[in-house]
């Protein structure tokens, strides 16, 4: 750590990490660090309590309420909300688009398969079958895997996103919301499987003549 005002440098051994959403703090014994910077025995540098103490105001050099916290964290999340939008409408749009054009070119690619089997007679929820349905196992186990290993990446990643700003984010994620990227992700796999199907039902037995040799 580096006083600048000193122009000192220290280095501490931290004994452990833990969650603390209301800032990035360094917490160490009172005593040592009264000895290490040379203060006095009465001497605190910040003092946290959940009621109003009976200090001298030339004692402290600011005071903190939970109330001014929460009003400036909320003026911070009000900035970065139009962003966070921005990012999530587009991740879906690019996961839709990249998705339906990835089974749309296996569709057209199979158009002469397609046509074949429906010149044979078979019903269009057994070429669903066939063609469609194969991916939602693909999907829905990949899924499953991709969101937890991407969570552990972007884990890894974020600290060094943001060493350069003195504050705390609590990135944990709980189950419900594991389960509901899940979700949202299954059903926009349903939705753009609609649209595939629609495709399906386009393709005309016709086209086995148009490739004929």
């Amino acid at each position: 750590m580096t006083d600048e005002e000193q122009e000192r440098d220290y280095v501490f051994t931290i004994d452990d990490v833990t969650q603390y959403a209301t800032g990035l703090y360094a917490f160490m014994d009172i005593d040592c660090m009264r000895d290490l910077f040379g203060e006095s025995s009465d001497y605190f540098n910040v003092v946290f309590s959940d009621r109003e103490l009976s200090i001298p105001s030339g004692k402290l050099y600011s005071v903190t309420s939970k109330d001014e916290i929460a009003k400036s964290s909320e003026v911070f999340v009000n900035m970065m909300k139009p962003m966070v939008v921005t990012l999530l409408v587009a991740a879906t749009v690019i996961f839709c688009v990249v998705m339906y054009l990835m089974m749309k070119v296996m569709i057209d690619r199979s158009a002469f398969g397609i046509s074949l089997v429906k010149i044979f007679g078979y019903r269009m929820s057994e070429i669903r079958k066939l063609y469609l349905n194969g991916n939602f196992y693909v999907i829905a186990l990949g899924t499953a895997i991709c969101i937890p290993l991407s969570k552990l990446v972007m884990d890894a990643r974020y600290p060094l996103m943001v060493s350069n700003v003195a504050s705390a984010i609590n990135i944990h994620f709980s189950w419900q919301l594991y389960v509901g990227l899940y979700l949202c992700i299954m059903v926009l796999y349903f939705v753009i499987n609609h649209f595939l199907v629609r495709r399906l039902r386009s393709i005309q037995p016709a086209e086995v003549l148009k490739n004929r040799e």
